[in-house]
């Protein structure tokens, strides 16, 4: 096979196949490899080693041999024909020949084409989204970069296994490449940026999922790790989204005092980068943490600057959400005329949504609110306007109408 250099500068080469093209002169014409008997297919395997290459022969054997168990169907029996593969008969000719420039090319000690050669495999599969695939090449990326100290082959290949392993879903691990990749990345600015934000999103997807399974310790420290990462970044947006998330969880872990100063540096930082539905998101956030604390003035301050701001974001169920929260502050304080304006809100919006369940709860807390209106008129006629009170319930005269008359 061709040994010619795949330098680093194939790193980020979109088309595998096209670098093959330039590197070795021409492949087969697609429809000439998926046209290849069987017979030619494992044949493919015997030329690699035939000619030599042992380590090739094996990486090829068990890539063309795998059984496609995507392609089949619990409740069918398995399929008997012996030629079905994961690897597409497209990619045949190029993955042999990418084995076998890379080995050929270690045994000359070109560790740059051997990285390059595996770089490709590693992007050809992770396009397939054969992410465990991609994770074996990136793995002999990292070994071989390792091998000569290459840093920015290092680089490229932890970070790359930081988002195969995301891919898999496996974030702990991908936190442990994504690290080494920012430990690399020290005092290269646009590397060390990039790196920094892969950190902060995995800190960060780590935390969510540790406060999904109610880890909430575990969840904090990974969200002020998050914290510091981004505020390292001078990200402005990053580090906006680590203080939300932050309260957040401080909120779950009964602490709105400390959730309000970071929804504060939140809301300070939307306000600087002009962000509405930041601003919105969070207002919304100190008001629940406000109310927390029994800061009842502050939550209707804040509820009340979120419903101007999500006006014309087209936030109608959270308007709808504040609007039912202002209703009931305002009925606990008594503000009976107060808590009728935001439920009616509450009740239009509701019904735009077509949420039967919130229709129904607007509807309740409408009705109640409404009746502690007129409570007071309806006390004092019971109490001391019996004619009053036959003309309501004979011909449901409003007490307003029928009080005046009375005193007259």
């Amino acid at each position: 096979p061709n040994s010619k250099k795949l330098y680093v500068t194939v790193y980020r080469m979109a088309d595998p196949l096209a670098l093959l093209k330039a590197a070795s002169g021409g492949l087969p014409e697609v429809a000439e490899v998926a046209a290849l008997p069987a017979a030619d297919k494992h044949s493919l395997c015997l030329q690699v080693l035939t000619d030599g290459y042992v380590q090739s022969f094996v990486d090829f054997f068990y890539l063309t041999h795998k059984p496609d168990t995507s392609a089949s169907h619990e409740d069918e029996e398995p399929s008997s024909e012996p030629d079905r593969l994961v690897l597409p008969a497209e990619h045949l000719e190029f993955v042999r020949a990418s084995l076998c420039e890379a080995e050929a090319a270690r045994r000359q000690s070109e560790t740059k084409a051997v990285f390059g050669s595996y770089h490709v495999l590693a992007e050809l599969f992770a396009t397939m989204t054969d992410y465990k695939t991609s994770v074996y090449f990136r793995e002999k990326c990292l070994e071989i970069s390792k091998l000569v100290a290459d840093v920015e082959g290092e680089l490229v290949a932890s970070r790359e296994l930081g988002v195969a392993h995301e891919k898999l879903g496996n974030v702990p691990e991908s936190i442990k490449f994504y690290e080494k990749a920012h430990q690399l990345a020290q005092g290269d600015p646009v590397n060390q940026a990039q790196a920094t934000r892969d950190l902060v999103m995995a800190y960060q997807a780590y935390a969510r999922l540790m406060e999904r399974s109610g880890d909430l310790p575990t969840a904090l420290a990974y969200h002020q790790r998050c914290l510091q990462g981004a505020q390292e970044s001078e990200d402005k947006s990053l580090a906006g989204n680590a203080h939300y998330y932050l309260g957040q969880c401080l909120e779950l872990v009964q602490e709105p005092a400390q959730a309000i100063d970071h929804y504060s540096r939140y809301l300070d930082l939307c306000k600087q980068g002009d962000d509405n539905d930041g601003q919105g998101a969070a207002a919304f956030a100190l008001a629940s943490a406000y109310q927390q604390t029994g800061d009842t003035a502050s939550a209707v301050t804040q509820l009340e600057a979120f419903i101007d701001l999500a006006q014309g974001t087209g936030q109608v169920r959270l308007q709808a959400e504040a609007c039912n929260s202002l209703g009931v502050i305002h009925s606990k304080q008594g503000d009976a005329r107060s808590a009728v304006h935001y439920f009616e809100r509450f009740f239009e919006l509701a019904r735009s949504l077509g949420d039967h369940k919130l229709i129904d709860k607007a509807r309740v807390n409408l009705g109640i609110a409404r009746g502690n209106l007129v409570m007071g008129a309806y006390v004092q006629v019971v109490t001391s306007d019996l004619d009053a009170l036959l003309k309501w319930k004979n011909r449901r005269i409003p007490f307003a109408e029928v009080a005046p008359r009375h005193e007259q």
